[in-house]
């Protein structure tokens, strides 16, 4: 199956421009762009609109914030969280694993 060069570039574009975002200020869009880069070699129009949507999502929601939050806060404290499943990717049964590490409410290293 041959691609339409425009067609594959735009994709591509859109799931490289959503990586930088999720390593730079967006690590919520992470499991999407996990999913989107799985067919960055043979992408369909279902993954096309899956990326559209991503970029729809992304210019309703350029405002918002993530806030952190913790009752009882020392100085200087390192918390975090994380989260696994197991097999939990149905197409590949790969585990996926997140975490967040904070320093007084800030985020300063994560993983999705």
């Amino acid at each position: 199956m041959s691609l339409n060069p425009d067609f594959h570039k735009r994709y591509h574009g859109i799931v490289r421009c959503t990586g930088y975002l999720v390593t730079m200020t967006r690590p919520d869009l992470a499991w999407s762009y996990s999913e989107l880069r799985k067919y960055v070699q043979f992408p369909g129009l279902s993954h096309m609109e899956a990326a559209e949507h991503v970029l729809r999502h992304l210019r309703a929601t350029w405002n918002e914030t993530i806030t952190y939050t913790r009752r009882n806060r020392r100085v200087n404290e390192l918390w975090g969280w994380v989260d696994t499943d197991w097999a939990g990717d149905t197409d590949t049964h790969r585990s996926h694993t997140g975490y967040i590490l904070l320093l007084n409410c800030d985020p300063i290293s994560w993983k999705l």
